[in-house]
């Protein structure tokens, strides 16, 4: 996970928390969104100021947003070890988002010093809870004994998850499970079927694989056009193999 994507789902899930009844804390956190938002006016000092309050009296939603603060420098100084301590507090009330993201610092060293063991048994809090970027990596971390025993059953059983939810790598790396029999047996057209759900998703990687299957005719009948189709369409989102085979082949002359 970068960090870039962090921020980014930091500042999507500023308005995700869980309910408490926490009354002080409601009220420094409607206080500091009130100044977030500029009603009555915008000061994000006083926002920062009521939110500290309220994360400090234990609001859930406080404690997330604060973190937000300190990720991004909201009325403070950019402070990332603060913004992972905030976002923890967040995490063990059961966030789903927070888990996630405390799992990516672990990961990223974002904050914090990288721990695989801590990025895995935050990802599977939040996977637990159905958050589908959380199965994708518990999937990866699984197959591949990242702060975790190996343990390929239960990396297609998370992978499986996140692919039906949606997840355009989730469905890729589902497909190349079917096709290699990794932990499972060996089936080309549900393979064929995830590198087309993940294809179209503009996901590159499955494309080209879509692409190659049609041309080599595998788990599906030979289609040379639809093949080169997929093949231009993984070039130009960046595939290298896609552009290597598309200039070798000339492939744009199979193109109806």
């Amino acid at each position: 996970m970068k960090r870039k994507l962090i921020l980014g789902i930091l500042l999507l899930c500023m308005n995700i928390g869980c309910s408490t009844t926490n009354e002080d804390g409601e009220k420094n956190y409607l206080r500091a969104k009130g100044f977030l938002n500029g009603e009555p006016v915008k000061d994000l000092k006083k926002a920062f100021y009521y939110m500290e309050k309220s994360a400090s009296d234990g609001y859930e939603k406080a404690q997330f947003e604060l973190a937000v603060f300190y990720f991004t420098g909201i009325g403070i100084q950019k402070d990332e070890k603060k913004g992972v301590y905030w976002m923890e507090e967040s995490a063990k009330k059961d966030n789903v988002e927070s888990q996630f993201i405390v799992g990516g610092c672990y990961q990223d060293g974002t904050g914090v010093l990288k721990d695989e063991y801590q990025a895995f048994y935050w990802f599977e809090k939040s996977a637990k809870q159905g958050k589908m970027g959380a199965e994708f990596v518990l999937g990866v971390y699984y197959n591949q004994g990242i702060g975790t025993l190996k343990n390929k059953e239960k990396g297609f059983y998370w992978m499986k998850r996140s692919a039906v939810q949606g997840d355009a790598r989730g469905q890729y790396m589902l497909a190349q499970y079917f096709y290699s029999g990794n932990g499972i047996a060996i089936n080309k057209e549900r393979s064929l079927f995830w590198y087309r759900k993940s294809a179209l998703q503009d996901y590159a990687k499955a494309q080209y694989s879509l692409g190659v299957f049609y041309m080599d005719g595998i788990g599906v009948e030979v289609d040379v056009s639809t093949g080169a189709y997929w093949i231009e369409k993984a070039y130009k989102g960046g595939n290298k193999e896609a552009a290597t085979v598309w200039s070798q082949y000339e492939l744009w002359k199979y193109l109806k």
